[in-house]
């Protein structure tokens, strides 16, 4: 029987919740409707109350709409069955009024913190359209009974309309415990006899920052600061009103922030106690434009007059004013007494010899229009401002909302602005380098707002080319910088410190540039960083630094040969000289035989040979590295030339048991060449030489052939062969293959340096093929552009040379010697006095 008694007084309480939400819709949607036959004015405020409305778009967890309000459909310009399974970006459309910069999406801030978010009232949303409003907007997770985020209610108005809106609440049994779970706004319940909390839903769990359990502890007088308790309980003791509407009350959050909210109530029975029900909406950042929805005549009227926005109320039908508010007055000058009754017309505020431009034109859809006009004060001032229209019906009369807002110090400061910049772009117009202000966005995109014309120079890309978009940069950085470029950029902003960075840039048909940049970064308010700083164009110093690293390396590399060539040198003038000395002492000895003698004086010959040729070689290189060697070009025939070279070389091959052998042409060609004689001579001459010195024994080949105007001479032996880690070093000036003191081989080892840069001043060039242990083949190859003539008909053409012999030409001549060392002004007088000369010294 007692379960009975429990089950029917669970029923009635039930059905005496629903008739009371059913009573709290009714009351709140005919309130107004109610005060509004009171009198005209008060129909007029009725009117446009109902006019506003919150848009509302809920989306799924993924970011995807399932639903939106015909207010939102409005605002958006999308309709209901094409927005829905979008992304909330493509619909809902924001940016930031300041900035013009995209925000970012409420609905992913509140995915990710799964809190409610509220944005700052300056946020623009663009309509499908084009069309343009300043909202402000929130969102609150949608949870199911788990408390699982399911999705997201994004609840937006048109602030632009002096932030009217109004909640329609629709409360029914069915949707109460929904409506009070999702809300996006804190609902409480609390007991009217002890004052505690009954029951608060998710959004005010995370609005005062308490657990539910802590909530279930507290009382409606601990959320309320000390110097508004006394005030709360006379209000709830003599309160006989089951709805009540209050505004600005303060609120105490658990961390002691206090917020400024409305507060819509109600009473009803709750788990059969007398209580009373909460609707807590939040008007801390939202200044006027969330003043009371139900209000009074007086409430409104207040809300109207003390408005900072200018606005004002008139007749379509003849534009009379009907109703001003208190700002209308201060920015035009006049009373309300002399503005009601008169059109804008009438008091010379809109003047028809001044054009006014339409920015957005009102349609059926949506009624509210925008002009930006010259407005006049009493007096005489003009101002720039923007006026918006909003048609709003009262019965049958049409009327016309207006609201002002003030843009001439906005268009002032464009104007400067404007100025600003053509003078910073005259200024820098004449700079090689570029100054630049460069942006990171707060979506993490990068941009060059500013820049001087010295960026087509640097980057060759126009101004308007980066203004919104750092790509055209990006692509010209050297490949090998633009990673280290981009980490420099990224430290300078995690860090806010100077960026100072060199790099390359190369542009398409531009020479390589090199470039160096410093700037300075600033954090904005929006969370965006810009830097300002300078380029400048370092390739000339960059050229200049490169050029002294060579010279440096060069010196130091010289200096190093040098150091052993010297060392090497000392063996190679001290073993001749030991020989020259050595032998000449014991050809001093009395009692020597002829033959000793010959020999003695054979060695004495071969060591002299040996120093001159060492002398010879370091005249040489001396000359080349000094830049003095001449090229004197004559035609050479290279097939003759190979092969008397070869027949000289023979004696000196045989000695060695070696078998030296000309190769010629397959083919019948010209192998006659335009060249310097005795430069090739050289060449071919060293190779061949230092073939039979490295050949112990084999056979040594040379040779020769033409192809696609190009003559390549080789020599090839089958001698020691040069390890592959010391073939690039034969051609090195002061530089031998073995460097040791105890090599077995003579020479000074400047041979095939020497030979090297005779085969690069004849334009052409030498290569090198060896194994070690299995010999070497150099290849010189030539120029022979141009060399038509066969060998036959060059031959031909060529008149023989006539030898005649000297006989005793000299004889009787008085010559003069001019010669200071004693040696030689001997050994020469010797042999002139031989040939019955008369000598003078």
């Amino acid at each position: 029987m007692s379960t009975s008694n429990n089950d029917q007084s669970d029923s009635i309480e039930l059905t005496r919740l629903q008739k009371r939400i059913q009573e709290l819709e009714q009351q709140i949607r005919h309130l107004k409707v109610t005060e509004a036959m009171l009198t005209e004015s008060r129909e007029h405020y009725q009117t446009t109350l109902q006019s506003i409305g919150d848009a509302v778009i809920t989306t799924d967890k993924s970011g995807l709409i399932t639903g939106l309000n015909p207010a939102a459909e409005s605002l958006t310009g999308w309709d209901h069955t094409k927005a829905v399974g979008q992304s909330v970006e493509a619909v809902f459309n924001t940016s930031n009024v300041t900035t013009g910069e995209k925000t970012e999406s409420t609905v992913k801030k509140v995915l990710e913190s799964g809190q409610v978010v509220t944005m700052a009232n300056h946020t623009k949303l663009i309509a499908a359209d084009g069309r343009e409003y300043h909202i402000s907007d929130s969102g609150a997770p949608i949870r199911n009974k788990e408390g699982a985020i399911t999705g997201v209610v994004l609840v937006f108005r048109d602030v632009t309309e002096s932030y009217m809106m109004r909640e329609k609440i629709r409360v029914n049994e069915t949707n109460y415990h929904y409506l009070f779970e999702h809300n996006p706004h804190p609902m409480l319940v609390y007991d009217l006899n002890t004052l505690k909390f009954l029951a608060v839903n998710d959004t005010a769990l995370v609005k005062y920052g308490y657990t539910r359990e802590e909530f279930m502890e507290l009382s409606v007088l601990d959320i309320r600061p000390d110097d508004e308790k006394e005030k709360l309980m006379q209000n709830i003791i003599t309160s006989t009103q089951p709805i009540q509407q209050s505004k600005y009350w303060k609120h105490k959050l658990k961390d002691g922030t206090l917020i400024y909210v409305d507060i819509h109530s109600h009473s009803l029975r709750y788990l059969g106690r007398e209580a009373r029900l909460v609707v807590v909406l939040d008007v801390t950042e939202r200044a006027r434009a969330e003043q009371e929805l139900a209000e009074s005549e007086e409430r409104f009227y207040s809300l109207f007059n003390d408005s900072p926005i200018p606005s004002s109320i008139n007749r379509s039908t003849d534009h009379i004013l009907t109703e001003v508010n208190l700002a209308w007055c201060v920015f035009f000058g006049y009373t309300h007494h002399e503005a009601i009754g008169h059109s804008l017309e009438e008091l010379h505020i809109i003047r028809a010899d001044e054009p006014a431009h339409h920015l957005e034109p009102g349609n059926q859809e949506n009624p509210t229009t925008s002009m930006e006009a010259t407005v006049h004060t009493k007096s005489g001032d003009k101002k720039q401002a923007i006026i918006y229209f909003n048609q709003l019906r009262a019965g049958d009369q049409l009327y016309l909302v207006h609201q002002i807002v003030n843009i001439t110090e906005r268009i002032e400061a464009e104007n400067k602005i404007r100025e600003k910049d053509i003078q910073f772009r005259k200024l820098s117009a004449n700079l090689p380098d570029m100054i630049y202000q460069f942006t990171r966005k707060t979506d993490g995109s990068y941009s060059v707002p500013i820049s001087s014309e010295g960026i087509w120079n640097i980057f060759g890309c126009k101004h308007e080319d980066v203004r919104e978009d750092f790509d055209p940069i990006v692509r010209v950085i050297h490949p090998d910088d633009a990673a280290r470029v981009m980490n420099d950029i990224r430290y300078s902003e995690a860090n806010l410190s100077d960026f100072t960075c060199e790099f390359r840039v190369k542009v398409p048909d531009r020479p390589l540039k090199w470039i160096f940049s410093r700037s300075t970064p600033e954090l904005l308010p929006d969370g965006s960083i810009t830097w300002y700083g300078f380029i400048a164009n370092i390739t000339d110093k960059k050229n200049y630094e490169e050029a002294l690293l060579k010279a440096k390396e060069k010196a130091e590399e010289s200096d190093r040969l040098k150091s052993a060539f010297l060392a090497n040198m000392s063996h190679e003038i001290r073993t001749p000289m030991n020989g020259i000395m050595g032998f000449t002492e014991l050809l001093r000895e009395p009692d020597l035989d002829s033959d000793n003698k010959n020999n003695f004086i054979e060695i004495i010959h071969k060591s002299g040979q040996r120093m001159l040729d060492t002398l010879n070689d370091i005249i040489e290189m001396s000359q080349i590295e000094a830049g003095v060697v001449s090229i004197n070009p004559t035609p050479v025939d290279m097939e003759s030339l190979l092969s008397e070279l070869t027949d000289f070389y023979q004696r000196e091959a045989k000695r060695k048991n070696l078998i030296l052998t000309f190769e010629k042409p397959a083919r019948k060609e010209s192998t006659i060449i335009t060249t310097d004689d005795s430069k090739i001579s050289s060449i071919i001459s060293n190779l061949i030489k230092n073939a039979i010195i490295y050949t112990r024994r084999g056979v040594i080949k040379v040779g020769m052939h033409s192809r696609d105007e190009t003559l390549t001479i080789f020599v090839s032996d089958t001698g020691i062969g040069i390890p592959a880690n010391r073939q690039a070093a034969v051609f090195q000036r002061f530089e031998q293959v073995d460097i040791s003191m105890t090599r077995p081989f003579e020479g000074s080892g400047l041979g095939l340096a020497i030979t090297k840069n005779y085969v690069e001043l004849l334009g052409g060039n030498i290569k090198l093929v060896s194994v070690e242990d299995e010999g070497s083949t150099f290849y010189v190859e030539l120029p022979c552009k141009g060399e038509k003539n066969s060998r036959a008909e060059t031959l031909q053409n060529e008149k023989p040379i006539e030898i005649k012999p000297a006989g005793n030409s000299i004889s009787g001549l008085k010559i003069l010697i001019a010669e200071d060392d004693e040696p030689s002004y001997t050994y020469l007088s010797t042999i002139l006095k031989a040939e019955r000369c008369e000598v003078f010294h």
